[in-house]
């Protein structure tokens, strides 16, 4: 029996009734299999001789290739195994920058050996290594690692190794905090705000010791400005600075990894980012214009920059007009009178000082547009003139249309053409020397190209036939019209959507229709008819009968308005039969002119009549025998002939059959005794294959023709 999950069992009770095993034989070989198991199985990891305390900088050892269990998921979707499930628990219950408190339940081994602490970088089913072995003591079930990638993630699990058996617990996920975040607010000419984070958890047995506030100035190396032992603070605010001066400072956390007592020297200290600062100095203001040349109606964006002072700031602006209005520090204006406009910025801090700055830009009058299209609606392919004039503005002023297909007119009038359909707004643009760009549209709407459908009720007819013709219209702009119909034999073209015509003479005619939508576009479509005569194949047969005798009829016709065509025959008796192919007797002396009229798909007709027919006198009797009847004769006596034949051969094979059979011991089919066959001689029961009596001893006859 092979170990499931790590354990063994003795066989069940029925296995012990049939094999004889005692309980004591049982658990000895419960033992014995144990060792056994234990020295076969792989290593859990490699381990190293003393404890380590610190994860090192780089992993030498790998645990084994063997799976391990993830994050506690032992099954895959449908139920099969995928990985073992772990033998006990491993979780976490602190965690710093650069610290995580391990913790696991004790697992039940026999011969505890030792735990082995694994870690991984790559994933929970990634290569991991060894960071510690503890042994001696089972019930020793925490480990503190140090030396950790703040912010880093890292896959942790146990291993466990036995006497007998081994184990691992479930891979645990552990994201370690970021660092302590330091940011300073409200700096003053003598003091300044530092307030931090601290997403560090605490748990035995990992707790906090202190905060400590680092300084520096002008360049100097920063020095310890207070120590703060309460873990709750968050804030400190440095005083004593000098205005104007440059201060740099950051924070340093320690942690204590077991207890906090002076005797400890167990303690680990993570750094805080630098922030930089300075005292501010006497308020003062720049402002600036992003363009100093602008058309009115143009809008500007102007900065205002304070310098020194002290935050927050507020803002005003004065854009000629004589008062002040609240703003930021950047603001956008557009001028609506041209000449040189002088714009003021006030600034006050959060201890009322003011201080003022002023600027001036040039204003240009806006150029203008006058844009125009001599059509707004067109099929593709129809021209549009494009007329795009402005004024104003300073010289010199480009003119440009973007089409909105990809086209473009590089001064302000052209034309164009579209090659698709649908609703375009193309647009003139005018930019003055002064950079300042002014633009217009138009709408223009392309329709489809113009589409004509034109039909006829026959493209094929007879010299004569009335053609009905009709012509639809689709695409274009709609409202079609001017329906025009030109049929080519030199007849007049006729107008309308609907219309009829004849042909008189045969050919290939061309017949073309034309149409216009409500745009002006001209659409034509062409469809051809043949016209020709219905052509006409008879025959009949024989050239003469006996009166009373048959004759057949036979026609085809090509030609004219084609299939189906109708098949009247008139046989020049004052009978009429109708189809491609008849027959008919004919009773009476007399010689006879057929005449066949065939009628196309589309009612025209036309005729042929056949050679004449002579009938004679009335046939004789008709004699019995016949060529029919002799074949019948000659069949039935060859049927006869077969038969006879068969039952001769027949008869043959039997008196061939019971010649070579030799001897046989009965004489006849009445020598037999309770159902067996008996010696003829003597009347007693013999095998069939016996050549004499065995009871009598006298010798079998032969059978027939032996």
């Amino acid at each position: 029996m092979g170990p499931q999950h790590g354990k063994l069992a003795c066989p069940g009770s029925r296995a012990r009734r049939h094999s004889g095993l005692s309980v004591g034989l049982c658990l000895t070989l419960l033992v014995t299999t144990s060792v056994a198991l234990i020295s076969a199985a792989p290593p859990p990891a490699t381990v190293s001789a003393a404890v380590a305390h610190s994860l090192p900088a780089a992993h030498a050892r790998s645990a084994p290739s063997t799976p391990h269990p993830i994050l506690g998921d032992v099954r895959a979707p449908g139920g099969r195994a995928v990985y073992p499930a772990a033998s006990f628990t491993l979780g976490e219950s602190a965690e710093t920058p650069s610290a995580v408190a391990l913790n696991w339940t004790q697992p039940a081994t026999i011969g505890f050996g030792s735990y082995t602490v694994l870690v991984s970088a790559n994933g929970s089913a990634g290569s991991f290594a060894t960071v510690a072995v503890l042994s001696g003591n089972a019930a020793a079930t925490t480990y503190v690692a140090t030396a950790l990638t703040p912010g880093g993630t890292y896959y942790w699990m146990v291993n466990v190794s036995a006497f007998v058996g081994s184990g691992s617990s479930n891979v645990i996920q552990v994201v370690q905090p970021a660092l302590a975040y330091l940011t300073f607010w409200a700096p003053t000419a003598t003091s300044a705000q530092l307030n931090w984070s601290d997403s560090a958890s605490y748990g035995s047995p990992i707790s906090f010791s202190s905060f400590t506030v680092f300084e520096g100035v002008n360049g100097a190396t920063p020095v310890a400005v207070t120590n703060i032992n309460d873990q709750a603070t968050r804030s400190f605010t440095i005083t004593g600075l000098s205005p104007g001066s440059s201060y740099i400072a950051y924070l340093n956390t320690t942690d204590c990894l077991s207890g906090c007592g002076s005797a400890v020297p167990n303690r680990t200290t993570t750094e805080s980012n630098i922030v930089t600062f300075g005292t501010p100095l006497p308020l003062s203001v720049s402002v600036v214009a992003t363009r100093t040349l602008v058309d009115t109606g143009q809008s500007d964006l102007f900065l205002c920059t304070p310098s020194g002072g002290v935050s927050p700031f507020t803002f005003a602006w004065n854009f000629g007009n004589g008062s002040f209005s609240p703003g930021g520090s950047s603001l956008a204006h557009a001028f609506a009178s041209s000449g040189i406009q002088n714009i003021t910025c006030r600034v006050t801090d959060s201890t009322s000082a003011k201080s003022t700055a002023a600027t001036s830009v040039f204003v240009n009058p806006s150029p203008t547009l006058q844009l125009s299209v001599n059509r707004s609606a067109v099929d593709i392919g129809q021209n549009i003139s494009f007329i795009c004039a402005a004024s104003g503005g300073t010289a010199p002023v480009v003119v440009a249309w973007t089409l909105g297909d990809g086209g473009t007119l590089p001064v302000g009038n052209g034309t164009h053409a579209f090659a698709a359909s649908g609703h375009y707004s193309p647009e003139c643009t005018a930019k003055d020397a002064t950079s300042t760009s002014v633009g217009g549209s138009v709408a223009v709407a392309v329709s489809p190209t113009l589409v004509l459908h034109a039909s006829a009720s026959a493209l094929a007819a007879a010299p004569g036939t009335l053609l009905n013709f009709h012509v639809s219209a689709s695409n274009g702009s709609g409202g079609y019209y001017g329906y025009r119909w030109t049929f080519g034999d030199l007849a007049a073209s006729y107008p309308g959507a609907n219309v009829t015509h004849s042909y008189a003479t045969t050919a290939n005619f061309t017949v073309v229709a034309h149409a216009k939508d409500s745009n002006g576009a001209i659409a034509a479509d062409t469809i051809v008819v043949d016209i020709s005569a219905i052509q006409i194949l008879a025959q009949s047969g024989p050239a003469s009968v006996r009166a009373g005798g048959t004759v057949s009829f036979s026609g085809s016709a090509i030609g004219g308005g084609g299939a189906p065509y109708n098949f009247t025959w008139r046989f020049g008796d004052g009978s009429e039969g109708f189809g491609a192919a008849v027959s008919h007797p004919y009773d009476a002396k007399g010689s006879y002119a057929a005449v066949l009229v065939v009628t196309d798909a589309l009612g025209a007709n036309s005729s042929t009549t056949l050679g004449p027919i002579a009938v004679t006198v009335a046939p004789g009797p008709t004699p019995w025998l016949t060529s029919t009847t002799i074949a019948l004769l000659v069949i039935l006596g060859l049927v006869l002939v077969a038969i006879g034949v068969y039952v001769w051969r027949r008869h043959t094979a039997r008196l061939a059959f019971n010649k070579m059979q030799g001897r046989v011991p009965p004489a006849g089919t009445d020598d037999v005794a309770k159902g067996a066959k008996v010696c003829s001689n003597c009347g007693v029961s013999n095998l069939p294959i016996r050549q004499t009596c065995t009871n009598c001893g006298r010798p079998l006859r032969r059978a027939p023709f032996g």
